[in-house]
């Protein structure tokens, strides 16, 4: 008897519509505020629980965007820099008295991790 090996070859093709991109995205983008709603609770319970969730919500919108500016987009980093924004103020990364943040921040010879060390480094010193 001899030995026969089939081969047969299927191409399956999906596609995904911009609307399920789209539901994707939103999707992990609320994943993302709720981790990070927790982790911001667990790091500064008195000052969270002064605010209320909407402008807890504004918060982390509005930090992720912001850290986007700066090339800042991994989870880690990002959550870091919404942290910065509860304890330093809104918009620590533009004042006066943070003007080495700036610097750190705006040098494009450092990785986001980096720029985020740095800073929190500083910070404990």
């Amino acid at each position: 008897m001899q030995n026969t090996t089939f081969s047969m070859e299927i191409t399956l093709m999906l596609e995904i519509t911009q609307s399920q991109i789209d539901q994707f995205n939103l999707i992990m983008f609320n994943q993302f505020v709720e981790k990070t709603k927790l982790h911001l609770h667990e790091l500064f319970p008195e000052k969270m629980a002064l605010l209320d969730e909407d402008i807890i919500h504004e918060k982390i919108m509005s930090g992720k965007a912001k850290a986007k500016i700066y090339s800042i987009t991994s989870e880690r980093d990002v959550v870091l820099f919404i942290a910065l924004s509860i304890v330093l103020g809104d918009n620590f990364d533009e004042a006066q008295e943070n003007q080495w943040i700036q610097a750190i921040l705006v040098n494009s010879t450092l990785m986001q991790q980096e720029k985020m060390d740095l800073i929190y480094a500083r910070l404990d010193a």
